[in-house]
């Protein structure tokens, strides 16, 4: 398995860790093109809409495309909308009586987003903890034993040769060694693998299968890499088939 840099990376949709700064740009735009074009209206559906025009068309896509896109966002749900409202309206408008500017408002967001994904992590861990088969290390590392086998445990400095299946918390698979069709045969040390895999092979002996779930502070922490968004829980399959002892 190759190192992965440590690296601050953009969300994407699917992640589900999004960018809230991003949706504001998009919401903004949104919210202030309705605010422009319709007035002070008290949000009655427009019966029958034609679409004459390519503007026309393009306006109803652009606005679903943001729908979709609102309906994704961390947090989205979960917010005052008639304040979000009046946000919109006093920022477009350049309104003096604002309750906050620019810089504290973004500062604000960030420490929100931080709080609300460490809460999400610990809820996850904790729902998964309850699992059967589940087993919690003092770290905080959750690992189910699909099968033990009867072969050396590894120490640092040894290589290793392993098969896994790296996802996101419940989602897709994003390196697999199994997929890429060979084990990778590698050493054991800290500076190639990431704290929740060096710990679990410790524990583990050769023929072994587990399945790991690794809190961020195991895996990439708050920066996250490649693809692996900040704040990410990890779901490892990792299979220990052999040890080499390089001393």
């Amino acid at each position: 398995m190759k190192k992965l840099k440590k690296e601050r990376m953009k969300y994407t949709k699917a992640q589900y860790l999004r960018s809230t700064n991003t949706a504001f740009v998009l919401v903004a735009l949104f919210v202030g093109s309705l605010f422009q074009n319709c007035g002070d209206r008290s949000g009655g559906k427009v019966e029958d809409v034609e679409l004459t025009s390519d503007v026309d068309s393009f306006s109803y896509a652009y606005g679903m495309m943001i729908s979709r896109f609102l309906k994704d966002v961390k947090h989205w749900d979960g917010i005052n909308h008639e304040v979000f409202e009046q946000a919109v309206r006093e920022y477009l408008e350049n309104d003096s009586s604002s309750v906050m500017n620019e810089e504290s408002a973004e500062s604000l967001v960030n420490v929100y987003d931080k709080k609300m994904a460490v809460r999400y992590v610990a809820d996850a861990m904790e729902e998964n903890k309850a699992k059967e088969g589940v087993n919690t290390n003092e770290s905080g590392l959750q690992y189910k034993v699909i099968s033990e086998g009867d072969g050396v445990q590894p120490q640092l400095g040894d290589s290793v040769e392993i098969h896994y299946d790296i996802s996101l918390y419940g989602g897709e698979i994003l390196f697999s060694s199994r997929q890429m069709g060979q084990p990778q045969k590698m050493l054991y040390t800290n500076e190639i693998m990431f704290p929740g895999m060096v710990e679990a092979l410790a524990g583990m002996k050769s023929g072994s299968e587990w399945e790991l779930t690794v809190p961020p502070k195991l895996a990439f922490g708050d920066q996250g890499a490649q693809s692996i968004p900040p704040y990410s829980i990890l779901q490892v399959n990792l299979t220990l088939i052999e040890v080499y002892k390089n001393n």
